[in-house]
């Protein structure tokens, strides 16, 4: 049920002061679940048999204390519950000492690759999940539309920004909202929260708008093919200067 692995914080994993990127980390989480579904019979070969694949849907993160450049970071992962269509899975980011350095929860589905639709099944042996730990209270829900958004970039999908599904990766989403703040702005600030609801895939040579809205120490942000409309992503992110830091006193709060 539980499973970990751990893994370096490499250069390119990490941004201009040192600090592990939020793609990167995010990039820990999704191979750390893609190496814990393959052990219990969910893996990417188990659902290409059958012509199907993982969808992330939801995530919601919260940092504590930000590893750094040559650090390495121990991802604890298990699935949590189970609905009518979706599993949700949890997280824990430790360091080798066994400091809690953040916590997070997700929502997954199962796509039919032929009809892009999700699809209810039973695949893998039999999990009991009553009494998995929740490491967030309550349930991930949709993000609201923005408010007042303001484009603040655009960019095209490449051949590198598609993965294994043949759609834009969802770390991908997140580099290019994050991206659209500028260096300055994340140089001086640090994520405490973000929490993403994915909409719609993204394909090879679509043209996406960033977009973005304020909000006192919140963000919003979102994604939009440009030549349709249609959003594709919704994120909400928070933040603290970088001169303060995250508190670890927020980590004896959630243990």
């Amino acid at each position: 049920m539980v499973f970990s692995s751990t893994w370096p914080v490499t250069t390119d994993g990490s941004d201009c002061t040192g600090r592990t990127s939020v793609p990167y980390l995010c990039s820990m989480l999704q191979e750390t679940a893609t190496l814990h579904a393959e052990t219990l019979g969910w893996g990417f070969e188990n659902l290409q048999e059958r012509n199907l694949n993982w969808v992330l849907s939801r995530q919601w993160i919260r940092m504590y204390r930000y590893p750094r450049w040559r650090d390495n970071v121990i991802v604890t992962t298990w699935p949590s519950a189970k609905g009518a269509i979706t599993w949700s899975r949890d997280y824990r980011l430790s360091n080798e000492n066994g400091d809690i350095l953040g916590v997070a929860t997700s929502l997954w589905f199962i796509m039919d690759r032929v009809t892009r639709r999700p699809k209810p099944g039973k695949f893998g042996r039999d999990l009991d999940l009553e009494t998995a730990e929740r490491v967030r209270e309550g349930e991930l829900k949709p993000l609201p539309s923005l408010s007042e958004p303001k484009q603040i970039g655009r960019v095209k999908a490449g051949f590198y920004d598609i993965d294994v599904h043949d759609h834009v990766n969802n770390v991908r989403y997140l580099t290019w909202m994050l991206g659209g703040l500028g260096k300055g702005f994340s140089e001086k600030h640090e994520i405490r929260e973000w929490e993403i609801n994915f909409l719609s895939e993204g394909f090879y040579g679509d043209d996406i708008d960033i977009l973005q809205s304020i909000d006192a120490e919140t963000r919003g942000h979102a994604l939009r093919r440009h030549d349709d409309g249609t959003v594709l992503c919704r994120m909400r992110t928070e933040w603290v200067d970088s001169d303060s830091g995250l508190r670890n006193s927020s980590v004896e709060a959630a243990v």
